[in-house]
């Protein structure tokens, strides 16, 4: 390969198309492997479906790491070899002069520019940064030289950003520009990196209403009365907490939308993915007394601060009384609001058990973290739902 004569966009059309392949094919044993457990109902009866799951899920295993390992080598050396080729002077207006090598390892000398943001080329970032051709890694996360080089070679493939944080950084978005940044294929890219399988799996697949600022602040009553309702899903707790705080940080967001958006957002599963997510704030403990679990992680809460409080069979949002602890119901028909929270209950409201077979997670996440998290506000467009949509009403009651 290094002897071959290419031209920089043939190689980064090589690289593209190795991407494409790679996620095509990663789609490809997904759906399959959907399809064959859904078939779990049918065979469950059938002594054979337990040893074939656990093959199968070996079998996927190694067909994912297998393209994992091509979409992390090829596409990145195509373009590299690319980016070399558009340094070479034949593509430039003027000369490339790097004047002086990296001083040490992973530390690179900067001219007096440095902190500069604006160059009127390549060429000319270049010079007054000091690179090296083989520091590509390095600069090619850099906004001013990706913007540089949108100008210059606008159908060169740029590198993904390593990280949300570095995409938002990059373009200085707020959380009011969801509807600018949640259409670019760059954003799409690292928010899909950037989470769980399971949960970037399943966005691919449902429905997204974008979630929309508020242009007022509302109180919590006033989120209550606008968000809560008698239930009329099998059980929409989950996504009622992680709406309300959405709601909390400003935006409008609704739920009751059932189906699989509810039974995705109530599995734990998929709830620590959230308690994860970088810039949020979480607590997660496995016992299998839930009324314990539940009340070492209420002792943790700080006063004036609200929580995300999933344990037994319930998720609520939760707060630290000056006497008491209260947990906010939404799911009732007439009585939704702020409720004290005692071992009783837990016991009735949350159906928290003192002795399970299993260790299970209980989890406690502060709701100011989840509305200033970017990701997460993101993730709220599969649960909000068309107000002529919601299952919610007089002849619903709590789950």
């Amino acid at each position: 390969m290094d002897d071959l004569v290419l031209d920089a966009e043939s190689l980064f059309n090589i690289a593209d198309i190795i991407d494409g392949y790679c996620a095509k094919q990663r789609e490809i044993v997904n759906v399959f492997y959907a399809q064959i457990m859904a078939l779990e109902s049918e065979w469950r009866d059938d002594e054979t479906f337990g040893s074939l799951v656990e093959e199968l899920d070996s079998l996927r295993a190694q067909a994912i790491s297998i393209l994992d390992e091509v979409y992390e080598t090829y596409p990145k050396y195509f373009r590299q070899r690319a980016q070399q080729i558009l340094e070479r002077p034949v593509y430039r207006a003027e000369p490339l002069i790097i004047t002086a090598p990296a001083t040490a390892a992973g530390s690179h000398p900067m001219s007096a520019s440095k902190g500069r943001t604006e160059y009127s080329s390549i060429a000319e970032y270049y010079n007054a940064h000091q690179y090296m051709i083989g520091d590509y890694d390095i600069y090619s996360k850099d906004p001013v030289w990706r913007a540089l080089m949108r100008k210059e070679h606008p159908n060169t493939k740029l590198p993904a950003y390593s990280s949300l944080d570095e995409y938002f950084q990059a373009h200085g978005y707020s959380q009011e520009d969801v509807d600018k940044f949640s259409n670019d294929p760059d954003w799409q890219q690292v928010m899909a990196n950037s989470v769980h399988e399971n949960i970037a799996t399943y966005l691919q697949k449902t429905d997204y209403i974008s979630v929309e600022k508020c242009d007022s602040i509302r109180t919590s009553e006033e989120i209550v009365s606008e968000l809560g309702g008698g239930d009329c899903t099998s059980g929409s707790c989950s996504s009622l907490a992680f709406a309300y705080a959405g709601n909390k940080g400003g935006y409008k967001v609704l739920d009751f939308r059932d189906g699989e958006s509810r039974k995705f957002f109530s599995e734990n599963e998929n709830i620590q993915v959230i308690a994860d997510m970088p810039g949020i704030e979480s607590k997660t403990i496995f016992g299998k007394n839930d009324i314990e679990c539940a009340q070492q992680l209420l002792s943790q809460m700080e006063s004036n601060k609200e929580y995300y409080l999933a344990t037994g069979e319930h998720a609520a949002i939760v707060r630290k009384g000056k006497t008491n602890f209260e947990y906010l119901e939404l799911q009732s028909p007439n009585d939704n609001g702020w409720h004290e929270l005692t071992p009783e209950k837990l016991h009735d409201r949350f159906g928290c058990e003192q002795i399970r077979n299993n260790d299970l997670p209980n989890f406690l996440i502060d709701v100011n973290s989840m509305a200033n998290c970017k990701n997460f506000i993101y993730v709220l467009g599969y649960i909000n739902t068309a107000e002529s949509k919601q299952r919610k009403g007089e002849l619903g009651d709590v789950k």
